[in-house]
């Protein structure tokens, strides 16, 4: 069943560093998304880091959307950086002609955007995921 189309609370049940058909690198996330009832449903999204101002600008919008603005700026997001963060993710419906009809993630808000629903806590950070993970520092590959 699709979601109406709206803003929606997020977290970031996997993210797995990839690279696209194009030969760009991505990060391929599977997004929990909570509905009005609390009830989740699974989405599918990609950051594609790509020369195109549309993606860069659904990056940056994702990483305010999750506060990893630092994480971004410094060019250091990835998969890890990405996994269990969390914000609000505008959700779109679309009839595609090979699969029918379909949810897909439109862009990223943040609250300030008038999101309509409250986004969920923060979870840990990047750097205590790192640490239960035992993944060093000097581990990070920049995005």
């Amino acid at each position: 069943m699709l979601l109406p189309d709206g803003d929606y609370p997020f977290e970031v049940a996997s993210a797995e560093d990839k690279i696209s058909s194009s030969n760009n690198e991505m990060i391929a996330l599977q997004l929990r998304v909570f509905k009005p009832d609390g009830a989740a449903r699974t989405q599918r999204d990609w950051l594609v880091n790509s020369p195109s101002a549309m993606m860069q600008m659904k990056i940056r919008h994702f990483a305010r959307s999750c506060g990893l603005m630092d994480q971004y700026n410094a060019g250091t997001l990835d998969s890890l950086t990405c996994q269990g963060a969390a914000g609000v993710v505008r959700i779109r419906s679309k009839n595609d002609e090979q699969y029918g009809p379909q949810n897909y993630v439109a862009d990223y808000v943040s609250e300030s955007e008038g999101a309509e629903a409250d986004p969920l806590p923060k979870g840990p950070t990047a750097a205590q995921t790192k640490a239960a993970n035992g993944v060093a520092e000097s581990d990070d590959v920049p995005f």
